[in-house]
């Protein structure tokens, strides 16, 4: 079994807590062909559905069930790798983030804690428990996973708190809709920030999950067709590709792309 475990700093896992599991997996699948696999959580857990089935699998689903998810909308969450899960969430508190789930292990993969930025941007540490990396590389495979992008309000305030937390260097260009502000490991990208503007109305700050696809307008159109929503149509980001946003059946928002190395 094959598990895409987040390198040191970069993201790596893709987790979606919906509100109706057997709707989500129909979308899903319908929507990019991923094949799923569903184990076990423990007694009285439920189930724990995994993306790319038994083996090779790089994300997962469930069900919100119980007290603890009320009021919680479905939803993305991405996970980013960390040395020590523990210090990592000491660290976020230091500089003005906040727990949300506290670190909690997973036997066998790892240990991780569910935290917001300051801004009450929502993602999750994780700390593997072997140093195995099996990452899928961004933007090369279609149906992939492929990056995450940071809506913020504040956005000299988020710089501040990943650079610190998670050893980032931003680097902000302009572009021909504004600025945009990359997070850098090494020389790799590993993330994305832009501001929010008024567009997006009462939305709060977060963290937006894309996938690669390899036909922008008509994966839009299909998942329109599922049951989803389109929030922001086809739309062309120049050098980068063309990429729509969308909401699943159940609301959850995630973004798709059509990178333009695949052209």
């Amino acid at each position: 079994m094959t598990t895409m475990i987040p390198t040191l700093g970069t993201f790596g896992w893709s987790e979606l807590a919906t509100s109706d599991l057997a709707a989500a997996k129909s979308f899903y699948t319908g929507l990019f062909g991923w094949e799923l696999y569903d184990d076990s959580m423990g007694e009285g857990m439920g189930t724990y559905t995994l993306i790319g089935g038994k083996t090779d699998h790089f994300g997962g689903m469930y069900e919100m069930s119980g007290p603890q998810f009320e009021g919680v909308p479905p939803n993305w969450t991405n996970h980013v790798g960390v040395e020590d899960c523990d210090a990592a969430v000491r660290r976020v508190t230091e500089l003005g983030g906040r727990v949300l789930m506290p670190p909690m292990d997973i036997p066998g993969t790892g240990r991780f804690s569910i935290v917001t930025d300051p801004g009450g941007a929502t993602f999750a540490l994780f700390q593997s428990a072997t140093d195995k990396d099996t990452g899928v590389p961004c933007g090369e495979t279609v149906g992939a996973f492929c990056w995450r992008e940071l809506h913020t309000k504040d956005t000299a305030e988020a710089e501040a708190f990943y650079t610190r937390l998670l050893g980032w260097t931003a680097v902000t260009k302009e572009m021909a809709f504004g600025a945009y502000t990359s997070f850098v490991q090494g020389d790799h990208p590993v993330a994305g920030m832009t501001p929010m503007t008024a567009e997006q109305g009462e939305a709060p700050p977060h963290w937006m999950t894309y996938v690669s696809v390899d036909d922008c307008d008509a994966s839009a159109a299909k998942a329109k067709a599922l049951g989803g929503t389109i929030c922001v149509p086809p739309t062309d980001f120049p050098e980068v590709g063309r990429f729509a946003m969308l909401n699943d059946p159940a609301g959850a928002a995630f973004s798709i792309i059509k990178l333009a190395l695949h052209r």
